[in-house]
């Protein structure tokens, strides 16, 4: 056991497991600073983990270098579209700006719970559909800094809108226009009588298939008395729906 001061003079202890001899514990202690043993014992690393998390570079990460850390994962090895790595971008930006504002600085481990909760419900002119998707998308890094190793706890985890302190303003659901019989006909009459986008345009009123969906059908996915069943691609879920004879027949052509 070491037993040190951290930067605030408290007394802390700091366990250091695996090591056989005094020699390995001494060349351990070598190659880490104050500040880092300080991070392990408040992660709860062993020793086993210890030495390749501490030692990696992108621990000293901070402000928006770690947003890039975080973007750079979701677009190589998420493989996010660019417009989502934008939303997520900007999320999780915004409240790092509001950490930095509050403790100067911005690091994998220096924010709580309540800092989510607090910086969400600070937004009195957000929607609470924009509320819970910017939550989703902290909610999201926090997962990524537990994953990385550099903090034992995602601090997001169970937090929610708490949707009783949102004004009626807020909380208002705002509709999309939805096309008429009579326009969707008008859309239909400027496309040509057959063919992938007309597909597209009657796959979308009669199913609700987003393009993405659309897009990642096959002859397989048609089934019997003029069903169509396919999963999401955004969503993972298997749907199913029923489509006019009509289309289905000039679909399985």
């Amino acid at each position: 056991k070491i037993r040190y001061k951290t930067a605030d003079r408290r007394n802390a202890t700091f366990t250091l497991k695996g090591c056989r001899t005094l020699e390995e514990a001494e060349s351990m202690l070598a190659s880490l600073s104050a500040e880092k043993l300080e991070l392990a014992a408040s992660l709860r690393l062993n020793t086993e983990k210890l030495l390749p998390r501490l030692l990696d570079p992108r621990l000293s990460l901070t402000n928006m270098g770690l947003v890039d850390e975080f973007c750079a994962w979701l677009q190589n090895v998420r493989h996010a579209t660019p417009a989502s790595v934008r939303l997520y971008r900007h999320g999780v930006e915004q409240f790092a700006k509001w950490v930095i504002r509050k403790q100067d600085t911005f690091t994998a481990a220096n924010w709580s719970s309540q800092d989510v909760d607090d910086w969400v419900h600070s937004h009195a002119t957000w929607k609470e559909s924009t509320l819970r998707a910017n939550q989703k998308f902290v909610s999201a890094f926090g997962k990524w800094v537990v994953a990385q190793g550099w903090r034992h706890d995602n601090p997001t985890f169970g937090s929610t809108v708490n949707v009783r302190s949102l004004s009626e303003e807020q909380r208002a659901v705002k509709r999309a226009p939805i096309f008429t019989q009579a326009q969707f006909d008008l859309v239909l009459q400027r496309m040509p009588v057959t063919g992938w986008y007309r597909w597209v345009a009657l796959l979308g009123w009669h199913c609700g298939c987003r393009i993405s969906d659309t897009l990642t059908l096959r002859r397989d996915d048609l089934k019997k008395e003029a069903w169509i069943k396919y999963r999401s691609p955004k969503s993972q879920k298997v749907i199913e729906h029923e489509l006019p004879l009509e289309l289905w027949r000039e679909l399985c052509a």
